[in-house]
């Protein structure tokens, strides 16, 4: 979903969260929701060869869905965004 004027990016959680590996415009607020690549690819949406690489890239290094899920888990899980009385 590499858009030019996403907010935050749920979607991206919410898709990591399930194991997918995910692909996101570098020129808005989906760059933190990926941690500004750690989680994702970030690519240039104006930019359609840079897109085919990393459409590329995710199919031919076969992504692992447990290692995904991992990841975004240990940044945004919800244990982390609730805090106990």
């Amino acid at each position: 979903m590499p858009s030019k004027g996403e907010g935050f990016g749920f979607v991206f959680l919410e898709a990591m969260a399930c194991g997918v590996p995910v692909i996101a415009g570098n020129m808005n607020g989906s760059t933190e929701a990926l941690c500004f690549g750690a989680l994702g690819t970030l690519v240039d949406p104006n930019n359609i060869k840079e897109l085919e690489v990393a459409i590329y890239d995710i199919i031919r290094n076969k992504c692992n869905p447990k290692e995904i899920q991992k990841k975004v888990l240990e940044k945004y899980s919800f244990s982390l965004f609730f805090s106990s009385p």
